[in-house]
């Protein structure tokens, strides 16, 4: 049976989370069928992207979003385009969490991916990802590539972002607030006898840097700790309750609720 020509708002509103080629198997059609359909119904580019003009800001819950994330599991990874995309990958256990981003980063997220991967094992000191045995099951959600990545790439990665061995910092004009403090947590923060935030991919600088951003933008006190040879963070316990009371305003999934028990 022939499909029916589907309405512009029917394709507008699938495009707002859908490339032209899931959509097209969303229809089982091929994409030049859907480019058809878009010209037929006279949606400009941006329109077939974004389902309205590209936005060139990002909300408050956006930025704040970014930056929390960005602290912890989110990242904007190398592509040999001219612009880039944010991406940000859980377990799937916490793919409650994972939606909850992806709606908030709409109109700039795609669809939401499940991915399999083979589990990372230590090998003669060195972190291997070729096991043929094992695998991790995540879930992960990434936007489109537009500037506004391409610039928040440009904070947070040295020394040049169109090179592929880009390293992750903490910007220098970094400024918390609770909530993205929050999010920060919810990616790399551990509650148990203490708070601790694992800030394993940053160097001792970038560490400081974290500790007097706590203190001086939220009165949190905390200290650096050596794990693995490398430095974490260490709530104070004078800090403990401010913290956990700071963050539980912004508990976005049901899965993130342990993370604030006092």
């Amino acid at each position: 049976m022939e499909t029916l020509l589907p309405s512009r708002e029917e394709l507008l509103y699938l495009r707002k989370t859908l490339t032209v080629v899931e959509i097209a198997d969303h229809y089982k059609k091929c994409k030049s069928i859907v480019e058809v359909w878009l010209k037929l119904h006279g949606i400009k580019y941006h329109e077939a992207r974004y389902g309205h003009k590209i936005p060139t800001i990002l909300t408050d819950l956006q930025k704040d979003i970014i930056t929390g994330t960005m602290l912890g599991d989110g990242s904007i990874p190398f592509t040999s385009g001219k612009n880039f995309s944010f991406q940000f990958t859980q377990s799937t256990n916490r793919s409650d969490y994972v939606e909850y981003i992806h709606n908030a980063l709409i109109p700039f997220s795609r669809k939401i991916e499940k991915q399999k991967r083979p589990k990372p094992y230590w090998k003669n000191g060195k972190l291997l990802h070729d096991s043929i045995q094992d695998y991790t099951e995540s879930i992960r959600v990434r936007t489109a590539s537009c500037s506004i990545f391409t610039d928040i790439r440009r904070r947070w990665y040295v020394p040049n972002i169109y090179e592929k061995g880009a390293v992750k910092i903490v910007p220098k004009d970094l400024v918390l607030n609770w909530r993205s403090t929050a999010f920060w947590f919810w990616d790399d923060g551990s509650n148990g006898d203490s708070l601790h935030i694992y800030t394993d991919g940053f160097i001792v600088e970038d560490v400081e840097f974290l500790i007097h951003r706590l203190s001086n933008d939220l009165g949190i006190i905390a200290t650096k700790n050596l794990h693995d040879k490398k430095f974490t963070i260490r709530i104070a316990a004078k800090s403990r309750k401010k913290f956990i009371d700071g963050i539980s305003q912004f508990i976005p999934s049901e899965s993130l609720k342990t993370k604030v028990k006092e």
